[in-house]
C-alpha cells in the first residue's frame, strides 16, 4: 500500500472517529407547534392591520358593504361547508365564530407549513419571512377568488390591494420572526441543559482515530490523535462536534 492510500485509509478511520449529537434537533411535532403558535403572531398582527385599513382606506366606504368585511371569506367557507356536512345553514353567531376559527386556524397553518420549510432551507428569517408574505398573497388572490369567496384584485381600489399586500408581507415577517425567537430559544436552551453532561463525558481513546500525512520535508510524517476530553463544549461549538484534542506526534 502506498503512503497515499494509507493516509486516505486513516482519514477515512478519523472522520468515522467523530461523534454526532442530536440533542439540539427537533422533532416534526415541536415543530409544527412552534410553527403554529408563530402563525398566530403573524396573524393577530395581520387582523390588527385589518381593523386599521377602514380609516386608512377612506375609499373602502364605496366597496359593496357585503363584500367590505375582512373575514367574509372564512365566514362563506364555513357556511359552504356546514351545508355540505349537516344539510344545514349555520346561524350568524356560528357563522361569526367558525369564521374566526377558521381565520386563526388559516394563519396558524401557514406557521407550521413555514416550520418545516424553515427547519431544512435554514434562510435568513427576513427574507423568508418575506417570501413567505408572498405566497400567502399570491394563494389569497388567486385561491380565494377561484373559489368566489372574495373579488378578485382587479376589481379592488388599487390602494386597497397595496394595502393587503403590505399586510400578507407583515404576517409573513411577524411569523418568521416570532418562530426565530422560538427556534433560538430552545437551541439556548438545550446547550445549556447539556453543558454539564458533556463537561463529565470521556472519550475512550480509539487506536484507529489517528491521521497519518507527510509533513517534514525529511520524509518524516506527522500522526495526529485523538486523546481523551474532560472540558465542556465551548458556546459557539458547532452541535455536530464533540470535543477532541488533536495532538501532532513527529516520528
Amino acid at each position: 500500500m502506498t503512503q497515499y492510500d494509507n493516509r486516505v485509509q486513516q482519514s477515512d478511520r478519523t472522520r468515522n472517529a467523530y461523534t454526532t449529537d442530536t440533542t439540539n434537533e427537533e422533532s416534526n411535532l415541536e415543530l409544527i407547534l412552534k410553527g403554529a403558535i408563530a402563525g398566530l403572531a403573524g396573524t393577530a398582527a395581520l387582523t390588527v392591520g385589518m381593523s386599521l385599513m377602514p380609516h386608512l382606506l377612506p375609499q373602502r366606504s364605496h366597496i359593496d358593504p357585503q363584500r367590505d368585511q375582512p373575514d367574509e371569506p372564512n365566514v362563506r367557507l364555513v357556511e359552504e361547508a356546514m351545508m355540505a356536512l349537516w344539510g344545514t345553514l349555520p346561524s350568524d353567531r356560528t357563522k361569526a365564530v367558525g369564521g374566526q376559527f377558521a381565520h386563526w386556524g388559516y394563519g396558524a397553518t401557514w406557521g407550521a407549513i413555514y416550520a418545516l420549510a424553515q427547519d431544512r432551507l435554514r434562510l435568513p428569517p427576513n427574507t423568508h419571512g418575506l417570501l413567505l408574505g408572498l405566497l400567502v398573497g399570491t394563494t389569497a388572490s388567486t385561491v380565494v377568488p377561484a373559489l368566489d369567496h372574495a373579488p378578485p384584485p382587479t376589481r379592488e381600489p388599487f390602494s386597497q390591494t397595496l394595502a393587503m399586500t403590505g399586510l400578507q408581507l407583515l404576517f409573513g415577517w411577524v411569523t418568521a420572526r416570532t418562530f426565530d425567537g422560538l427556534w433560538s430559544s430552545h437551541h439556548a436552551t438545550r446547550r445549556s441543559q447539556n453543558g454539564g453532561r458533556r463537561a463529565a463525558l470521556r472519550y475512550q481513546p480509539d487506536p484507529y482515530a489517528t491521521q497519518r500525512y507527510p509533513g517534514r520535508p525529511d520524509g518524516r510524517v506527522i500522526e495526529e490523535r485523538f486523546e481523551q476530553v474532560d472540558a465542556p463544549m465551548p458556546a459557539n461549538a458547532p452541535s455536530f462536534a464533540e470535543p477532541r484534542i488533536r495532538t501532532p506526534v513527529y516520528q
